[in-house]
């Protein structure tokens, strides 16, 4: 008991740091805030001071005599106005917090996102970031507001008013009931304001998705690396930003309404509580009640209406509510594991030599098993390369260390003789483009599922369509309903919801529509039926042109089009060399693709393939080679 009370008292030293986030989100709302909030806790004493003002009046006359003059009618108005400032103090800091509840909550999304986007692959791969990010955003981010409104309750009521209707009781049984009536308006707004508001909720539920969405996007794992590799970051952002902002406008005009609403019911309350009090000043005129059970039936009957929170309570709750902003805290101070250099190198606008890899050894995050064990490998400029190889064998990491979402543990990577720890993570994006072997499936049009590989590009850019041509996906997308124009998906509205290969065609025109020099395939044709591979590797070549181009395939009808093939175990290069080169060698390579074509019904398939750039010798078979 003992250790969680000191463990909650050490928690105070986080409450500069929430102040300072509230201070960052909402400005001069905050001062405006604490004005209020400080004038609304000095009407209680503006009231006592002003009643005293009412019974010296009354007393005027002395020997005990009431006396009913023009002197009355000052601090009585003065009362009432005190009271009717206070009703209207308190709906300004009822619309105020509304204001801080929406700012303060994008200004905390926007710091997770801003963080989750700082971030590498590497760290969003360890269970230690993944826990952070979930008590970031399901507890924390509502937290720092919610211990602002526990301060303000402490500020301004320090002391709890217990028992008001008991002590009503003995002036009257009716009293208790009349404090009920003259909260019915309240009651009644309340239930109104809720189902408007439910309302509101139902008809945003799509825009709400959406918002969720692209908040998914910024920081869910499954977006992390095409996110990254094609700068889409400040793109997701701003769109979200945006919908954030028209959906805050419409919560803010509802606050508004609840705002007039919650004035007229109180000020109909305080009708109430006037002809109340107005009926016990006549019975103390008429000698039915003393000055001192005046002074003690208003403090009573007023003070009832407002607010009755305990001290202990609210400091219960701040210790209660640093727990879950220190999750938020601890999440906003991660750092990246790739570093930037400090002095850069200039990216090359094209690749002249190509990519090696020297003595790379590499294992992901928290895992003990080595992915590549000193790897040497080199992929040649402005020629095609597939890496072909069981699965788990390290292919897929390649791509993702050319990418440099990982650093190398032991080793180096190095494109034209440069360390890639030498380039701006930002500009060797624009050398690299990559078709991931999970390519992102955009709730988007079919022309911003492609536009997104390059964003800074217009959007009618001819280099559009020619991907798209390219990828064998043009055809596909002027079938669609509205062509380009057409939503896909069915999470969203009317979209249209395409097949896995169909899917996969426009990721490979989003690869090809970025134009980088370097150009990385995963599994590009692993949903592609046979004449659609076909297809694609006869305009492969016509597309290359200057580029380099890595495929990662377990098709080796894809493998044969490229002028290197590495086969890769373990981690390790244990067969290279041309398609023609393996299929004679008698090794790993040769017996699978032996073991492929010489299955009943597929030599035809394999002589398409020869017509597609890439002449076996039909003896070959014959002769056993």
């Amino acid at each position: 008991m003992l250790q969680t009370l000191l463990t909650g008292i050490g928690e105070l030293r986080q409450i500069p740091k929430v102040l300072t986030l509230i201070w960052n989100a909402t400005r001069y709302r905050a001062v405006l805030w604490l004005g209020l909030l400080l004038l609304q806790g000095l009407i209680p004493v503006a009231i006592v001071h002003l009643v005293r003002h009412v019974v010296d009046s009354l007393t005027a006359g002395g020997a005990g005599e009431l006396v009913i003059s023009s002197a009355l009618l000052g601090p009585v108005l003065a009362l009432g106005g005190v009271m009717i400032l206070g009703e209207l103090l308190r709906d300004a800091l009822s619309w105020t917090r509304t204001q801080q509840t929406e700012l303060v909550g994008d200004h905390i999304k926007g710091l997770i996102h801003n963080k989750a986007l700082d971030i590498n692959v590497g760290v969003l791969d360890t269970v230690e970031f993944q826990n952070r990010l979930h008590r970031a955003c399901s507890e924390a981010g509502q937290r720092p507001l919610a211990m602002l409104e526990n301060l303000g309750a402490l500020i301004q009521h320090s002391v709890t008013l217990l028992g008001m209707a008991a002590l009503l009781i003995p002036y009257g049984y009716w009293l208790p009931f009349a404090l009920i009536a003259g909260s019915m308006p309240v009651l009644y707004v309340i239930l109104t304001n809720t189902a408007r508001h439910h309302e509101w909720w139902r008809e945003t539920t799509t825009d709400r998705r959406w918002v969720r969405y692209f908040d998914t996007a910024l920081i869910d794992r499954s977006f992390a690396e095409e996110v990254r590799q094609f700068q889409l970051g400040d793109f997701f952002r701003d769109s979200y930003a945006t919908l954030r902002r028209r959906l805050r406008d419409e919560r803010m005009r509802l606050a508004g309404k609840e705002l007039i609403m919650k004035l007229m019911a109180g000020l109909s309350g305080l009708a109430l509580s006037g002809a109340v009090l107005l009926w016990m000043i006549w019975r103390v005129t008429r000698g039915f009640a003393t000055l001192g059970d005046l002074t003690l039936f208003y403090q009573i009957f007023t003070r009832g209406q407002g607010l009755m929170k305990n001290l202990l309570g609210s400091v219960g709750e701040i210790v209660g509510n640093l727990f879950y902003v220190r999750d938020l805290f601890d999440f906003l101070q991660l750092e990246p594991s790739i570093e930037e250099p400090e002095r850069s190198a200039p990216v090359p606008l094209s690749v002249r030599d190509g990519i090696r890899f020297e003595n790379v050894s590499f294992r992901y995050p928290e895992s003990d098993r080595l992915i590549l064990q000193n790897l040497d490998l080199y992929i040649p400029a402005n020629q095609i390369t597939a890496i072909v190889g069981s699965n788990g064998s390290g292919k897929s990491t390649i791509f993702k260390l050319i990418c440099r979402l990982y650093d190398v543990d032991e080793g180096s990577i190095k494109i034209d003789g440069i360390d890639l720890r030498e380039f701006k993570l930002n500009e060797l994006t624009h050398l690299v483009t990559v078709l991931f072997q999970w390519p992102v499936r955009y709730q988007a049009t079919a022309q911003a599922n492609i536009a997104y590989g390059d964003i800074s590009r217009p959007k009618n850019d001819v280099a559009l369509y020619r991907a798209a041509e390219a990828a064998e996906a043009h055809k596909i997308i002027t079938a669609l309903p509205q062509g380009y124009e057409t939503l896909l998906g069915k999470g969203y509205g009317d979209g249209v919801e395409l097949s896995g290969g169909q899917w996969q065609r426009l990721a490979l025109a989003r690869a090809y529509f970025r134009e980088s020099p370097i150009l990385l395939l995963d599994e590009p044709t692993s949903f592609m039926d046979s004449w659609a591979e076909i297809n694609w590797l006869k305009r492969l070549r016509s597309m290359l042109k200057d580029r380099t181009l890595v495929i990662i395939t377990h098709r080796l009808t894809t493998a044969m089009a490229a002028d290197r093939i590495y086969l890769l175990e373990q981690g390790k290069v244990v067969e290279s060399g041309t398609h023609q080169e393996l299929a004679a060698a008698g090794g790993r390579y040769a017996h699978s693709w032996w073991s492929q074509v010489e299955q009943p019904g597929t030599m035809e398939t394999k002589q398409d393939v020869v017509l597609a750039g890439y002449s076996l010798e039909k003896g070959r078979r014959e002769k056993g080679e």
